[in-house]
């Protein structure tokens, strides 16, 4: 089922992340606008303790229109789109500062593996 898989996929990327010292946080697009698909992905993501950031909701608060997030003949973003992400993800960092702290002895290690 799909969100079995869903749920997998989330665990799968938490395990990766908490091993690299990082924290995951998921975006959920603004075509995740109706119901009950967001309130199950909702519910999946709190269940592991996973933050939600929703597109749908931050285009709302800023008056837009979610047309104006894709292309009309396909679900690709608009530069449009990519700027209500992006700016979804900046209030939500925002918010949450301490997720952008200082790297600890384990994501630092992992960052020095990763550049080499």
């Amino acid at each position: 089922d799909e969100l079995d898989l869903t749920g997998f996929g989330i665990d799968q990327w938490q395990q990766r992340v908490r091993s690299a010292g990082a924290s995951l946080v998921v975006l959920s697009s603004h075509d995740v606008s109706s119901e009950p698909l967001r309130s199950a992905l909702a519910k999946l993501t709190a269940d592991r303790g996973v933050p939600l950031v929703d597109q749908a909701d931050y285009i709302a608060r800023q008056g837009g229109d979610l047309r104006h997030a894709n292309w009309p003949n396909d679900m690709h973003w608009t530069p449009q789109g990519h700027e209500w992400a992006a700016g979804a993800l900046l209030e939500w960092l925002m918010a949450n500062r301490s997720v952008c702290d200082a790297p600890t002895a384990t994501k630092q290690t992992h960052l020095d593996r990763a550049v080499g």
